[in-house]
């Protein structure tokens, strides 16, 4: 792919603030995240800010968005993962991730592939991303195709319709 970048720093006295504006375009990137998946698309982006906040919006169009690593759904590896002790620390929230300002709208129409042990679907999004980087929120909807199918227990079902609404402005619900 093809990945352009350019920018504006402007440095003011005391009286002013500092600002900046950054544009990232990219055309046909492939990435290999977040963990499993497989993506490939196009992006406007701009991280437009000053001093003490700032925000990153635009628009990322993926071409493909795949899901191809096997879950683990034997009841032994279930309920170690339910049993397991884990020491959780809660890490001190980065000041620059908590200040930027998320506004992203991500389109697939029909990139949507989830190919693994449990399932064979297709599908499409339309999300949009706002909150902060520290904690993001997802509003908006994955659509299923038809004729997907789900294994469970041994068992095959096919999808005759399916729809995840992401639709609370708060928190990803």
């Amino acid at each position: 792919g093809t990945i352009l970048a350019s920018g504006r720093l402007g440095i003011f006295g005391d009286e002013r603030a500092d600002a900046y504006r950054f544009q990232l375009s990219a055309n046909d990137v492939s990435l290999r995240y977040p963990e499993g998946f497989l993506i490939r698309g196009d992006a406007e982006l701009s991280l437009i800010g000053g001093q003490t906040t700032r925000q990153l919006r635009g628009i990322v169009t993926l071409d493909r968005a795949y899901y191809l690593q096997d879950v683990e759904t034997g009841t032994f590896q279930l309920l170690q993962r339910i049993l397991q002790r884990e020491r959780l620390q809660i890490a001190e929230t980065d000041p620059f991730l908590a200040s930027t300002q998320l506004n992203v709208q991500v389109l697939g129409p029909e990139a949507l592939r989830v190919r693994n042990n449990v399932a064979d679907l297709t599908g499409g999004l339309e999300l949009v991303l706002r909150g902060t980087l520290a904690a993001p929120i997802v509003v908006g909807e994955v659509e299923l195709v038809p004729g997907g199918k789900l294994v469970y227990a041994d068992n095959e079902y096919e999808i005759e319709r399916g729809r995840l609404t992401f639709n609370n402005p708060y928190r990803i619900d």
